[in-house]
């Protein structure tokens, strides 16, 4: 019996991570969302997503990226779906960066106490550079999906 790939073993924490990331990413849409609904959440919306951004979705994120680059250099031969893949989950990450600075911002606003007007023009920057962000990670997981299924299919034939 050999042993596992190392491939294999990055791949299993890649998809982790990004597993992580979506579960965050889907609970802060559903924090931002309700907060819309009910105003009086808004402020406690902006401190938890603060939190949660620093906490929890940037470590996440840095994992992701950590073992998209290291199974990048593991792979025998980078395809175009890679390359498009890799450049399509850069724009996403830049998108998330973004977006978490955005929401630094608006919680410095917020402790600036500055008018809900300021606040709400804030959150809406945030949930466009999301929105945009989750059109592509799709496209990303569709890739990954791809690329995934023919490294498997290539090892079983």
């Amino acid at each position: 019996m050999g042993s596992i790939p190392m491939i294999n073993i990055v791949a299993v924490l890649h998809l982790a991570f990004v597993s992580a990331l979506i579960g965050v990413i889907a609970t802060e849409t559903v924090m931002e969302l309700h907060s819309l609904r009910s105003k009086d959440l808004h402020h406690s919306a902006i401190r938890f997503h603060l939190w949660i951004d620093l906490l929890i979705e940037a470590p996440a994120a840095l994992g992701v990226v950590v073992t998209g680059i290291a199974m990048a250099t593991l792979v025998n031969e980078l395809t175009t779906y890679h390359l498009l893949k890799i450049t399509f989950a850069s724009i996403v990450f830049i998108l998330g960066f973004t977006c978490i600075l955005r929401v630094i911002r608006r919680n410095r606003l917020r402790e600036g106490q500055v008018s809900e007007d300021i606040l709400d023009r804030e959150t809406k920057k945030i949930h466009l550079t999301a929105a945009s962000a989750y059109i592509l990670i799709i496209v990303v997981l569709v890739l990954g999906v791809w690329l995934a299924y023919n490294r498997v299919l290539h090892f079983y034939q």
